[in-house]
């Protein structure tokens, strides 16, 4: 995520939910939350995989 982006949507959440205990951008949710919903093993298997084919067709 860009950081020009990721600036602007946490400043969003800031502003209209100024009594929140944690901001979660809304890409980084499935990250957060995978182990509460029992896809810890399955999301970051395919996160994973995901960045290793990046890195190799740099």
């Amino acid at each position: 995520m860009p950081l020009n982006e990721y600036i602007d949507e946490t400043m969003h959440i800031l502003k209209n939910s100024p009594d929140a205990t944690e901001i979660i951008v809304e890409r980084a949710k499935q990250m957060r939350l995978a182990e509460s919903y029992g896809e810890f093993e399955a999301f970051f298997k395919s996160f994973n995989e995901g960045f290793i084919g990046d890195m190799e067709t740099e």
